[in-house]
Order: structure tokens, then sequence, then C-alpha cells
């Protein structure tokens, strides 16, 4: 039988590097909103097409943008349901054990569970940008 073993800082990590990838394609996309507002100055001629052009590209972006924030926020979602779950397994496992046994089970601390998406527990260890 095959194993799975996730990490959820590394789940975190994943949400965090989604999130940056995001706020990137938001700041890309504030220049091309900068650049499309020079359109009419082209001559009427172009200006309609540079404005189609720029109007389609921001709108890929945007679509991008929350994309990118919706998968940062799945992965965050699934790193406290993953320790949520090994907290419950743990505790379900230590009380099957003889009394004597039942603290033994543990050598270090089960961290408390990712309650808060604003929380960064990445910070805990240091690894803040």
């Amino acid at each position: 039988m095959a194993e799975l073993d996730m990490l959820p800082f590394e789940v975190l990590r994943a949400g965090r590097t989604w999130r940056g990838l995001g706020e990137d394609v938001e700041q890309a996309r504030s220049y091309l909103r900068d650049a499309s507002s020079a359109a009419p100055e082209l001559g009427p001629r172009v200006a309609g097409a540079v404005s189609r052009f720029f109007g389609a590209w921001e709108g890929e972006m945007s679509a991008r943008v929350r994309a990118a924030s919706a998968n940062g926020e799945m992965l965050d979602a699934a790193a406290g349901i993953y320790v949520a779950h090994d907290q419950q397994s743990a505790q379900d496992l230590r009380s099957l054990l003889p009394w004597s046994d039942y603290a033994a089970i543990c050598r270090k601390p089960v961290t408390a569970p990712i309650t808060s998406l604003t929380a960064d527990p990445l910070d805990a260890l240091g690894e803040a940008p």
C-alpha cells in the first residue's frame, strides 16, 4: 500500500508562492492599465484597436490574479485540514494504548491546528519574506 506523506508547511509554502505570483500578475496588470491610458494619444485610426487589445489582456490578467489567489487559499485550507487530521489520528491512536503508555507516544508536542488564513505559520519557522 502506498503512503502519502503531506507536509503542511510545504503546502503553505506553495500557497504563499501562488499568492506571490498573483501579486506579480497584478503588478503587470497595473502597468498595462497605465499603458492603455495612452491609447487615445495614438490617434483615431489605431486608438480603438489598441484599447480592445489592452482590454482583452487586462481581462485575462484579472482572471489569472483571481485564479492564483484561489489556489493560494485552497492550499492554505488543505494544510489546515492535514494538520487537523494528523492531530485527530494521533489522539485516536493514543486513546487505544494502555494508560501506562498513553503519554509515552508523544516525543514532541502536536502543533495547534491552523485556524486562520490570515496568520502565517511559516513566520514561526523564520521563513517569512
